[in-house]
């Protein structure tokens, strides 16, 4: 899976190296911490701190999934971001062995993975199209008058939730929201083998407390770590704040508190508080993981806050700073970081007229398209070939196998009426690739660069043919026509022109009256030849239509309107009516098209 680690990552894990939680029972172990200043230092060595940071971590992970409502989806982020970021120089032998034990336990109860791969794709099609919403023109900030805030809207889509249904029901076709509902939660018995784990974790992190003679002087109990889970999620900022400022002596060595408190602040507007709480975090040095993907994405809203904050020469230093930060440490899948830090760099030109921040703008719109060619093509393969079942397992549980008939169930309703997919972080992404390069007048080798990246090979990047012959620098392809059919009643329109999302209006004109219908439906997808786009035809019905008295000369023209979040243009296709009138027999009526 092209982006396998960003979705299915824990927003939520553990970055302290300062705190031990129980599972079960009141005992734990912290480092020495400053009440005064809220900076932590340690007398600890350095095995110490990676045992007990990576503890911390099992620890509040199986609570936060407890408080996740134990969805399955939460324990593919947790199964992935350990798996794939715990760096290997902060944790021994010991806690490694606890780490398998813990995954062994996730792993059984994971979704299958081509549920997980689909899921990940509708998150991400929900945040490609949430920017495109909030930002119809890439270059809008470099606009001496806009409206909006680009940095700000990209803010919300980084902090969008990974583990709420409705971070991917507003992308979800009927037969997708169907599938969803299925399997999404734990069974009983999935989460009771989970609570068991967390009390085997619990009594290892006490032998591992006694054993180490970790510095217990900021203990936390489980009252402490539930009262947290709980307030951190509780929708009301300023209750929130307000307990955790009373709580300070309590949270001030656990890392994500400061993270909790910085993103609340900025909830509320108060934005130099926001900038205090990241340099609390910043002064913690935490590194128990390769890259760290809760700082980053907090770094984004320290980014807006400095905006609020400073002068714009002071800005620029501290958005500096924040832009490396957040770079470093984010992965290659991470578009939607990149995206915003374009925005970012773009931002900082129209402070400071410097076009390399143009450049590393452009540079960032590069990568990621680069990037994110290989799930479009990925796409298009899936598409045009056969439906891929999944085959049960003889180990396979009850619930696996529900699940995997479900899924196969899903496919083939599915495959009736598949339209060409349109992966949408690729589009934003294109989006502004091109829109920035009409601003730093790329030399024509780059723009040949550019256009071998996106078509090499006989093979289309975007099935879609109105989309993929929008980005080219030099497209020398002929335009074909499109044969589309109407016979009254029924529409037929080439695959190749059309994508999830579209509607289809028809407008009957008679003697100066129109008629409208807009009750279209997608029926079916025929594919003529396998693997052969251009003979795949959709055919889409009306109900009210079937009420149309046609006469000689009337005329109808059909608008194909792409979906909201499309950056092609409309189409439309006229078609005039022929009546043959036969004697005590229905008229013959056909229709051709007309320019």
């Amino acid at each position: 899976m092209i982006v396998k680690k960003k979705i299915f990552r824990t927003f939520t894990a553990v970055l302290a190296s300062a705190i031990i939680l129980s599972g079960e029972v009141v005992n734990v172990c912290a480092t020495n911490t400053s009440t005064k200043s809220g900076t932590v230092s340690s007398s600890m060595t350095d095995k110490q701190l990676s045992s007990l940071s990576m503890l911390n971590y099992i620890t509040v992970l199986s609570q936060e999934i407890n408080a996740s409502s134990n969805s399955k989806i939460y324990l593919d982020n947790a199964y992935s971001d350990i798996v794939n970021n715990i760096n290997p120089n902060a944790v021994d032998e010991d806690t490694m062995a606890e780490i398998k034990q813990l995954l062994n336990t996730i792993y059984a109860y994971q979704s299958i993975e081509t549920k997980r791969e689909r899921l990940e794709y509708m998150y991400e099609q929900n945040q490609a199209n949430a920017i495109q919403k909030a930002i119809p023109n890439p270059l809008s900030i470099l606009n001496v008058v806009q409206s909006g805030d680009p940095v700000k809207a990209v803010v919300s889509v980084v902090y969008m939730a990974v583990d709420a249904k409705t971070s991917y029901t507003s992308y979800l076709s009927e037969v997708d929201n169907k599938y969803l509902e299925d399997g999404w939660a734990l069974d009983d018995e999935a989460a009771g083998n989970i609570h068991e784990s967390r009390k085997d974790a619990f009594s290892y992190m006490v032998e591992m407390c006694q054993k180490n003679g970790l510095n217990g002087n900021l203990a936390l109990n489980e009252k402490s770590v539930k009262d947290f889970v709980s307030w951190e999620n509780n929708p009301n900022t300023t209750r929130r704040i307000e307990y955790f400022e009373q709580y300070q002596k309590t949270y001030q060595g656990y890392g994500k508190y400061w993270l909790v408190l910085a993103e609340s602040y900025y909830e509320l507007g108060d934005y130099e508080k926001c900038i205090d709480a990241i340099d609390k975090y910043e002064s913690m040095h935490i590194d128990i993981f390769r890259k760290d993907h809760d700082y980053a994405k907090a770094l984004a809203i320290a980014l807006d806050a400095a905006d609020e904050v400073y002068s714009s020469s002071e800005y620029v230093i501290h958005a500096n700073h924040y832009l490396t930060e957040m770079l470093n440490n984010s992965e290659m899948e991470d578009w939607d970081i990149k995206y915003l830090a374009a925005q970012a760099y773009m931002d900082l030109y129209t402070k400071t007229s410097d076009e390399d921040y143009l450049k590393k703008a452009y540079d960032l719109a590069k990568q990621n398209v680069n990037y994110l060619i290989d799930e479009q093509q990925k796409k298009n393969k899936e598409y045009l070939a056969d439906v891929k079942k999944i085959e049960e397992k003889k180990t396979d549980s009850k619930a696996r196998k529900k699940e995997i008939k479900s899924y196969n169930n899903w496919l083939e309703e599915e495959r009736k009426v598949e339209l060409p997919p349109i992966y949408q972080p690729l589009v934003v992404n294109c989006e502004l690739l091109f829109g920035l390069a009409g601003k730093i007048e790329l030399p024509e080798t780059e723009k040949k660069k550019i256009d071998k990246m996106l078509h090499s090979g006989d093979e289309p990047l975007f099935l879609v043919s109105p989309l993929e012959n929008l980005y080219w620098f030099n497209n020398t392809s002929e335009q074909k026509e499109v044969d589309v059919s109407f016979d009254g009643k029924a529409i037929e329109i080439p695959a190749e022109y059309l994508s999830l999302g579209t509607t289809i209006q028809v407008s009957v004109s008679d003697n100066g009256s129109e008629t409208i219908y807009d009750d279209w439906k997608l029926s079916k997808v025929e594919r003529e030849t396998k693997g052969d786009i251009s003979s795949f035809v959709a055919s889409y019905s009306s109900k009210d239509i079937k009420k149309q008295k046609y006469t000689d000369g009337m005329i109808v023209k059909i608008t194909v309107t792409p979906s909201a979040e499309s950056t092609y243009s409309v189409s439309e296709y006229k078609f005039e009516a022929h009546v043959n009138k036969k004697l005590k027999v229905i008229d013959d009526v056909t229709f051709t098209m007309v320019k």
